[in-house]
């Protein structure tokens, strides 16, 4: 048979590859710098995210790690007030001792933005929808903006996914994700990437990938491959279930109020005073309190005891991140079950 005619792409786990002579790798020579599974899988994403280049890591903070290693001591980023903790971690424990700086401001307000185009500016960075508030950017305006000032952006489109947006073709330089969420879906997978149609900084950071092994193993580029052959209709059902739980929590009245960008899987809401957050937990049933989102199940979470927030009680306030925030990743479940769980937890 021929080798190419496998529908499922074949897992290879060698380490060493055969060469015709020492000067012609024919492709492959050593796992670490390259190999067929995980080409196939960047390849695949490549094209999902409508990016020239893409490389896959161990993880989505290993994505972040070696991005910003592509910077240069005196450097600064320009970042959203609110992010994931672990890349504020990244920014706060590790890079600043390297010298590259971080500077945040509310992106909901251009204006602000713009008086912070210094010229030490070099990158932008921020999710959208941004995590765990799902707020959503206006990734155009900003990118038009930051362009304007001769700055490059990344955007970090975990929580959105491929599917629903695709920040390179709206003006975004970098774009990057965790592939444990969304894209690989089954809640079995460590994994990041980073996609860019930029040349010189692709050679960059396939150069960091293969200095520092931050490669993703064969395996899981086989997992996440398979998780992407339902990722469209994954979305496409756990968006649908999304809107009518959306409506549940909007009208129910022990709710303060919800955050969801009518596109995605993912919601954050406030209950009221009426009713303590640690009963509200307890009471679930189907719902599970856990980490991460996007996958196969639906799980909640509270932000302020789940995560080691950097945000001092001042920001948190201001932010509104108190014990009364969840933000909710919605499974394949089917929506009347999530929202009787939901009305019998809020009682």
């Amino acid at each position: 048979m021929n080798k190419n005619t496998a529908i499922i792409p074949p897992v290879c786990v060698s380490t060493i590859f055969a060469m015709e002579t020492p000067f012609n790798d024919m492709a492959f020579q050593y796992s670490r710098v390259g190999n067929p599974t995980r080409k196939t899988l960047e390849t695949t994403l490549a094209h999902l995210e409508e990016a020239k280049f893409c490389s896959v890591f161990s993880s989505g903070s290993s994505a972040i790690s070696t991005f910003l290693l592509t910077l240069k001591p005196g450097d600064t980023v320009l970042c959203h007030t609110v992010m994931y903790e672990g890349t504020q971690r990244l920014f706060q424990k590790l890079f600043n001792q390297l010298n590259i700086r971080f500077q945040a401001v509310d992106m909901n307000n251009m204006t602000l933005v713009k008086t912070m185009m210094k010229p030490n500016i070099r990158w932008i960075f921020f999710e959208s929808p941004t995590n765990p508030l799902v707020e959503v950017l206006n990734i155009q305006s900003i990118c038009k903006l930051a362009h304007q000032h001769n700055v490059q952006v990344v955007v970090d489109n975990t929580l959105a996914s491929p599917v629903i947006q695709k920040p390179l073709t709206l003006g975004a330089d970098v774009v990057i994700e965790s592939l444990s969420k969304a894209i690989n879906g089954h809640s079995d997978v460590i994994g990041g990437l980073i996609a860019t149609n930029n040349v010189s900084l692709s050679k960059k950071i396939l150069f960091l990938q293969q200095t520092m092994g931050t490669v993703l193993s064969p395996i899981d580029c086989f997992l996440v491959l398979r998780g992407l052959k339902t990722l469209r209709i994954r979305t496409e059902a756990q968006q649908k279930s999304a809107r009518e739980i959306f409506a549940f929590l909007s009208a129910h009245k022990n709710i303060a109020n919800v955050n969801f960008p009518n596109n995605g899987s993912l919601l954050s809401f406030h209950i009221k005073q009426s009713i303590h957050p640690n009963t509200f937990l307890k009471r679930l049933r189907l719902i599970t309190i856990a980490q991460s989102f996007g996958g196969t199940e639906t799980v909640i979470q509270q932000p302020t005891r789940m995560m080691r927030l950097s945000l001092t009680k001042k920001e948190q306030n201001r932010l509104l991140i108190n014990d009364s925030l969840f933000r909710l990743s919605i499974g394949l479940e089917h929506a009347t079950d999530i929202i009787s769980d939901l009305k019998q937890a809020l009682t």
